[in-house]
């Protein structure tokens, strides 16, 4: 048996004799064309091979006894030449000659026709030849001739007819049938070359009862040639899935002779209606294969990857996506298994994965795949089972999404949000360390544990500002404890940090200088960060962080570091100012307590010698002695009211039950001109020690401005919850722009047109500690010139016992809001 070999370049996947061929790049293969050309069934049938470069590549034992050809060892290379020296001298029939000849010449791709040969034996036979270029990927651009010798016995079948007349018996039907479907199985020819083929083939089916014309309709297309106006006509519908798509039409030309009235028999329309269903399939199928197309196409406009492979996870389908994604053409991984081409890792096995999907028909989740460059990209994947009629698991739909540059956002995030979190940590040390040492332990720690770092120290400047000494450390040598007792601001490369301000970094690599490469060596690691701590612009000492297996610090860790350096110097600073703070508080208090002792002393000495003078003296003189007591009794009050805030000031908040008759009580004692209105007053209010102070201060607030003759009453009234306590005078009242700010002494803004004295100032700041509210209004709506009404709220014991007592916390927030 001889073999022969090709090589050919690639074409896409495609379905030949049911099988579905992928080949690769200038791949070679052997073959044998007995094998492969022959046609089964058909003994009588010679074959030509000839190949794209028009060399005849191999000619079968009948062609070489018909034309006499050599072997095909011997044969002449060239094909038109051998064609033309051995074939066409006994084609008997022009046309055919013609056609050959075109075929051969590149000016037709298929040849069909019926012809006498006058072969080497001297014999006149009949052949049908027909000869087509291929377009199938094994064989690309192979053109393959065939002789196909029509048996004598169709010529005995029907005596008296003519040769060509013979040839339409039963074995020429079934030969003419074979090549239709034959036509129909090359996936390359276009449907109009399909159907033209076709309408030419079918006149040799029929009885030769005068000129036999055959068509195809389709749609409003028609192929083959006219047919005549003749009642001997048959056809056939050509239908697609119940629907008529086309037709198949025979007629035969009146030659005057005495041909049958109807001279189509039942094997004639049978004939017809099978090549009607071939046809009808082809359109179907054509339908498919476009629907199919344009689905691919769709497929093809998603960005997504869309996969299909058969149940040995060999890849069927690829789409344009995976092209792009994975680098890979459609036709370099058809065929192989997707799993190992991708190198595919996931968090669970493969079969697990499988089982699921066998199980309930989809699985998601997250893989781990490789490029052609070997590049990884994570994908989110999506499987589909496709399953046959009959319930069998046919094939699997994948379709992966790139999430790569998503997972590596969410880590990022993660990070950052970490990042943060220590540094949050960071800021709230620093915030509640009023210890510089405390500040500094603390940072260091949480800084470490935030990068991961192994070795850190912290450094504080002296006094002259010319040494940095060490603070706390972690994970030094204890060599460089023994030799590093102070660092020189002024050497270099410490003179960045510590009189430059600037960060400083240093990466073992092969151009660091030795004073670096020495520092690294000092400190046992391979970088190391140095960060300036600064407050008020002012370097007060510095931050190294380092580690012996991280090669560099990331950009993101760096402007992480140099943000914990600023707030470490944040928190210095809050030291350094809470330290000032508790000075001058000091020094304020030690001033305060300075002065009122010795106002006090001077004012008594002032008061008793105003007494006297006032008995001593009589007419101006006398009056203007009362004014000076009158300003020395002013002076009195105002240290009063300043010991008073200062006292509350200091007292720690615990309000406690506080009956309200003794303080009334022990108010109208003093002050015998007021007059209460009361219709029953509660036992107990939320208060404590300085409640009095409240009713005094009010009280004499009215006092002082309504006028000796003024009448004051004072009302007490429950409501809900609460106590309302009024002190109501008939004296000028109070403007309605001063109503609000006459309670804020010292808002300068609301100081404007506001009554003089802190009393007021006192009620409201006592009313507010014990929960309550405090306001002006006049007497009579409408009518401030008929006099004031101060009023304030406290809250009753009894109706309040389950609401919380004011706390520590409130007055520091009261503290807040009137700084």
């Amino acid at each position: 048996m001889q073999y022969y070999f090709i090589t050919h370049n690639i074409s896409p996947p495609i379905k030949y004799r049911g099988h579905s061929i992928t080949v690769n790049t200038t791949e070679s293969y052997v073959f044998d064309p007995i094998e492969t050309f022959s046609v089964p069934g058909e003994p009588d049938t010679g074959v030509l091979v000839i190949d794209r470069t028009r060399n005849t590549i191999w000619a079968d034992r009948l062609l070489q006894e018909i034309f006499r050809m050599p072997c095909s060892a011997d044969i002449d290379r060239n094909a038109v030449q051998a064609v033309g020296k051995y074939l066409l001298p006994r084609l008997q029939d022009r046309t055919c000659r013609h056609q050959l000849e075109s075929l051969l010449n590149a000016r037709r791709t298929s040849l069909l026709s019926e012809c006498r040969i006058q072969t080497a034996s001297g014999d006149l036979c009949r052949f049908v030849c027909s000869g087509q270029q291929t377009g199938v990927p094994l064989y690309p651009d192979l053109i393959v001739v065939r002789f196909r010798k029509i048996p004598e016995e169709a010529t005995e079948e029907h005596p008296g007819l003519s040769d060509t007349s013979a040839a339409a018996g039963r074995e020429a039907r079934f030969h003419i049938l074979a090549e239709i479907s034959r036509l129909l199985d090359i996936g390359t020819l276009p449907s109009e070359e399909i159907f033209r083929m076709t309408a030419g083939l079918l006149p040799g089916c029929f009885a030769p009862h005068g000129e036999t014309h055959a068509r195809i309709v389709i749609g409003e297309a028609v192929y083959g040639s006219p047919l005549p106006e003749t009642p001997r006509k048959a056809e056939a519908e050509i239908t697609v899935h119940g629907d008529r798509a086309g037709a198949v039409e025979v007629a035969y030309t009146d030659t005057g002779g005495a041909e049958p009235t109807d001279p189509f028999c039942k094997e004639d329309f049978l004939l017809l209606q099978v090549v009607a269903g071939m046809l009808g399939r082809l359109l179907d199928r054509m339908r498919i294969e476009e629907t199919l197309g344009r689905q691919a196409a769709l497929i093809d406009l998603t960005n997504d990857t869309v996969t299909v492979c058969d149940m040995d996870d060999r890849i069927l389908f690829w789409n344009r996506g995976a092209e792009e994604e994975y680098g890979w053409r459609r036709d370099e991984v058809l065929g192989q298994k997707i799993h190992d081409l991708l190198q595919t890792r996931s968090p669970r096995p493969l079969d697990a994965i499988r089982a699921d999907l066998l199980r309930t028909g989809r699985w998601e989740g997250e893989l781990v795949q490789a490029r052609r460059d070997g590049s990884r990209l994570v994908v989110a994947s999506r499987w589909a089972l496709q399953r046959a009629d009959d319930g069998t698991p046919v094939s699997i739909l994948e379709t992966n999404t790139n999430i790569t540059g998503k997972k590596r956002a969410e880590a990022e995030v993660q990070k950052q949000n970490s990042h943060l979190a220590m540094l949050n940590q960071i800021i709230s040390a620093s915030a509640s360390s009023l210890s510089f040492d405390e500040l500094l332990e603390t940072s260091l720690e949480k800084t470490l544990d935030l990068l991961s770092c192994g070795v850190g120290i912290t450094y504080a400047l002296d006094a002259e500002r010319t040494r940095a000494l060490p603070r706390c450390r972690h994970g030094t040598p204890a060599s460089l404890h023994a030799r590093q007792r102070s660092i020189n601001v002024h050497h270099w490369p410490y003179n960045f940090v510590f009189i430059g301000g600037q960060a400083r970094y240093l990466e073992q690599r092969e151009d660091l200088g030795m004073i670096e490469a020495g520092i690294l060596q000092e400190y046992g690691v391979s970088t190391l960060a140095c960060i300036p701590l600064i407050a008020e612009s002012i370097v007060v000492g510095a931050l190294f962080i380092g580690d012996a297996e991280k090669s560099a610090f990331s950009p993101g860790e760096k402007n992480l570091l140099e943000a914990i350096g600023k707030e470490i110097g944040a928190g210095v600073l809050r030291s350094i100012l809470h330290k000032r703070l508790e000075t001058a508080n000091r020094e304020a208090n030690l001033y305060l307590d300075i002065m009122i002792h010795d106002i006090r002393n001077a004012e008594n000495v002032a008061s008793l010698y105003s007494d006297l003078l006032v008995e001593m003296l009589d007419g101006q003189a006398a009056e203007y002695a009362e004014k000076v007591r009158g300003s020395i009794m002013k002076g009195t009050d105002i240290i009063r009211h300043v010991s008073a805030i200062r006292k509350i000031r200091q007292e720690s908040v615990a309000l406690e039950p506080v009956s309200l008759d003794p303080v009334v009580k022990n108010l109208l004692l003093n002050r015998p001109g007021v007059t209460v209105a009361s219709g029953g007053r509660p036992q107990e209010v939320w208060a404590d020690e300085f409640l009095f102070e409240v009713f005094e201060r009010l009280v004499d607030n009215s006092i002082r401005f309504a006028g000796p003759d003024a009448e004051i009453v004072m009302r007490l009234e429950e409501c809900d919850d609460e106590v309302v306590v009024s002190v109501e005078d008939t004296g000028p009242g109070v403007a309605d722009d001063a109503k609000e700010a006459i309670f804020y002494r010292f808002d300068r803004e609301k100081n404007q047109g506001s009554g003089k004295g802190l009393g007021l100032y006192i009620a409201r700041m006592l009313v507010e500690r014990y929960g309550g509210r405090i306001w002006v209004e006049n007497r009579v709506e409408g009518r401030p010139d008929l006099g004031a009404a101060f009023r304030f709220t406290l809250r009753i014991v009894e109706a309040d016992l389950d609401r919380p007592r004011y706390s520590e916390a409130d007055e520091a927030a009261e503290d807040e809001r009137e700084l």
